[in-house]
């Protein structure tokens, strides 16, 4: 990118194919760990099929509970959050914060 100028299309393509790689692999690892988590909490594994049976029904996904605004679906966004919590895609190259001192949580 020059100054004031626009960006040329061969860096657009390559950060529009960076992009879709970093999404695919956070997707990847996000699911790799909510499989692992279900397994290993089946109390969990058996909430969440309820409640997607319940709310989502075999009629499938609908375009309201991708944008989370079927309220049905808290559970699923729950667990798909603490996942994510638990194993950030970027974890390994992410320098997290440390608290300057200790911290006691009740």
């Amino acid at each position: 990118q020059q100054e004031g100028g626009a960006t040329s299309v061969d860096k657009l393509k390559g950060l529009i194919q960076v992009l879709l790689a970093t999404s695919v692999d956070t997707t990847s690892a996000l699911l790799q760990t909510a499989m692992i988590f279900l397994a290993v909490h089946p109390e969990v594994q058996n909430r969440l099929s309820k409640e997607l049976l319940d709310h989502v029904g075999h009629g499938g996904i609908q375009v309201d509970m991708l944008t989370c605004q079927n309220p049905g679906v808290q559970y699923l966004d729950a667990v798909l959050r603490e996942c994510h919590r638990l194993r950030p895609g970027l974890g390994p190259i992410v320098h997290f914060k440390r608290p300057a001192e200790d911290v006691e949580m009740h």
